[in-house]
């Protein structure tokens, strides 16, 4: 009876047991992958959206759009000085907290400028001016509140062009006037015929801040590309592309007439050759204007060259153009050498083009007594570059106008000696270097012009050897 008392109080004390410690798994979420985090919306005086729940398996998932009156939202940001990338979604796997913060740009009504205070209360100020506004100038108060590193954006909605000044850049301190005035007109537009555009400022020399401009230029124009001048200072910019709604967006930083042109792209092709470095070079040139300075380029074994088109640094362009270099091959001449001055004849100049296959002389008309002619070697000596009689060659030098020495290379020849001895005479014992007839008489080739006296010399003192 005690005994199974005993195993009922076990029993009782597993099960509370094992209820304990499934309570704390449970307080504790489950597992890790159950873990709750959350992100949460700091609107910055938007709509209020309620915070949303998530685990690291939670899908990727947007994170909400705001609201505010007003304003244009620019985007979610983790740091609340809106330092850092931009983000849309919580990535799947994310394992904390995470409070975003809403960008706004404030957006002024029609011809209402911003006053300090709306600069300071805010990252980004839209002005929108129309053909009612009577004062586009822009106090020095409120550009100074853009040191902050706010920005604003004055839209001439009738000319369709913006600037927007960003005051992350130190205030230029050659900046003096005491106010801005914005209005900017559009003294020529562009066509088909005439594709430029002239924007006209009001304002005169430095900015405050660098200035960005953005002017629709025209749908005609979608993806095309144009340069922007400086009537002043003849300063260039770009190339730029006109975007797919027909707008051109630049940088400045001073203000005068900017002409924005369609710009073409001029190749030159050096065909085989390089410019630079490079088999090709192009230039961006804006409608109407010429070329400029001309490209060298560099061919070897060619140094005349033209181009075709023909082309000149005062050629007008009005579309894109390639221009191609067109190759003269340079000329040299092989001229043969008989290398001795026993040898009689003689081989003609020899006329060769830099990149022709040809073949070099076979050395016809050239004799010497006692030898052959072997090859070509670019030294009299032999110890350059050996060529073969007749054999094919190209390219041997690439100077223009330059000569290539060859010299002929000499084999002497080789001519038999028989020492007759006689029949009684028929020896076992060879003389070295020779060779025995087994008749009587054995035989040695000797080069040409050997004495005899050397020839019965080297016999007898191989013969006693």
């Amino acid at each position: 009876m005690q005994q199974k008392q005993l195993i009922a109080i076990i029993l009782v004390i597993a099960v509370v047991a094992a209820a304990a410690v499934g309570a704390v798994f449970l307080m504790k979420g489950g597992s890790s992958g159950d873990t709750k985090y959350t992100v949460t919306y700091n609107t910055n005086g938007g709509n209020e959206i309620a915070a949303k729940e998530f685990t690291k398996n939670t899908d990727t998932f947007d994170l909400a759009t705001p609201t505010k009156d007003g304003s244009t939202f620019l985007g979610w940001y983790l740091n609340a000085d809106f330092s850092g990338d931009k983000i849309t979604q919580i990535a799947k796997g994310t394992e904390k907290n995470i409070t975003v913060y809403a960008k706004w740009q404030l957006d002024l009504a029609n011809n209402t400028l911003p006053s300090a205070a709306q600069i300071t209360a805010n990252t980004d100020v839209k002005v929108t001016f129309d053909s009612g506004a009577s004062d586009k100038t822009i106090s020095n108060d409120i550009l100074d509140e853009l040191k902050a590193g706010k920005t604003l954006t004055i839209e001439d909605t009738v000319s369709k062009v913006s600037w927007t000044f960003d005051g992350a850049a130190s205030k230029d301190i050659e900046y003096t006037a005491e106010s801005l005035n914005t209005t900017v007109t559009v003294t020529e537009t562009a066509t088909q015929v005439n594709p430029q555009a002239t924007l006209s400022f009001t304002h005169s020399g430095k900015l405050p801040y660098p200035s960005t401009v953005k002017y629709f230029f025209g749908t005609d124009f979608v993806g095309q590309s144009v340069t922007v001048k400086n009537g002043s200072t003849l300063e260039v910019l770009g190339p730029f592309t006109v975007d797919s709604e027909g707008y051109v967006e630049f940088e400045i930083d001073h203000c005068s007439p900017w002409t924005i042109t369609v710009s073409y792209n001029v190749t030159f092709d050096a065909n085989g050759g390089q410019i630079d470095g490079a088999g090709t070079k192009t230039i961006v040139v804006a409608h109407n204007d010429t070329v400029g300075e001309l490209p060298v380029p560099s061919r070897t074994g060619y140094d005349v060259y033209a181009w075709d088109p023909v082309a000149n640094a005062n050629d007008v362009i009005t579309a894109a153009k390639t221009y191609t270099a067109q190759w003269t091959a340079n000329s040299y001449t092989v001229k043969y050498y008989k290398n001795a001055e026993d040898a009689t004849g003689s081989v003609d100049d020899q006329p060769l083009q830099y990149g022709n296959l040809a073949a070099l002389s076979s050395g016809a008309g050239l004799a010497r007594q006692g030898y052959t002619l072997s090859g070509w070697n670019t030294a009299a000596d032999g110890s350059g570059t050996a060529y073969d009689l007749a054999g094919n060659v190209s390219n041997l030098t690439a100077v223009n106008n330059g000569t290539f020495n060859l010299y002929a290379q000499w084999t002497v020849n080789q001519y038999p000696a028989t020492a007759i001895i006689g029949e009684t005479a028929i020896r076992s014992n060879v003389p070295a270097g020779w060779t025995n007839n087994n008749n009587g008489s054995f035989t040695k080739n000797f080069n040409y012009g050997t004495s005899a006296d050397d020839i019965i010399a080297d016999f007898g003192s191989n013969a006693e050897n």
